[in-house]
Parts: C-alpha cells; structure tokens; sequence
C-alpha cells in the first residue's frame, strides 16, 4: 500500500463521516488529477485514468474509487449488469425504478 492508500485509510477513519461528504465532491476529482491516463474506464461516468484511487476503511483495496464519479467496484459491476443483462430491455421499458438508498454516481443515470 502506497503513501496515497495509508493516507486515504487514517482519513477514513479519523474523520467523520458527514465531514468527508462534505468535502469529497471537490477533494476526490482534485486528488484524481494524480492518476491520469488511459488504464481504466468508469463504465458510470466514461472517465478514463491510468487505475482508480485505493478505498477501504480496513484493508485498503487498490483500483477501487472511480475519482470524477465516486464510483466503487460493486456500482460498476451493478451498472454494467443493468445495461448488457438480458434483462436490459425489461428495465429501459420501465417508467420508473425504485432504488433504495441510491449512489450519487448511480442516481445520475438512473435519472436519466
């Protein structure tokens, strides 16, 4: 774990909750500026970087935070199955969908 993993993990645990929330809309992207590049893409946002940020609030998992959208490992992984399931057609008919406790980067979207 890099410098930026062991800074990100004291900053998770040390600081609460509604404070990072606060912040993070700006702290995230600005932070992101370190990582770009091609390597990765945000299947939410498009966002192209050379790895994502490292997120954890135990052990800290590498390549997990998309930085423009916020977006962890299981929103992408959610995201791609609602757009190349087979069920895809099913949720593009629906008028509306009913997502309890919505990501920001999925409420976008979905909004949509």
């Amino acid at each position: 774990m890099g410098i930026i993993g062991r800074t990100i993990k004291w900053t998770l645990n040390a600081i609460p909750r509604t404070a990072l929330q606060r912040v993070a809309g700006w702290a995230v992207p600005a932070l992101g500026l370190l990582y770009a590049g091609k390597g990765r893409e945000c299947p939410i946002c498009g966002s192209k970087r050379r790895k994502f940020l490292p997120y954890g609030y135990g052990p800290v998992r590498e390549d997990a935070l998309c930085p423009r959208c916020l977006s962890l490992e299981r929103h992408r992984l959610l995201w791609h199955y609602l757009v190349h399931s087979p069920e895809q057609e099913r949720f593009k008919s629906l008028p509306t969908i009913l997502h309890i406790a919505p990501e920001v980067c999925l409420m976008k979207q979905l909004s949509q």
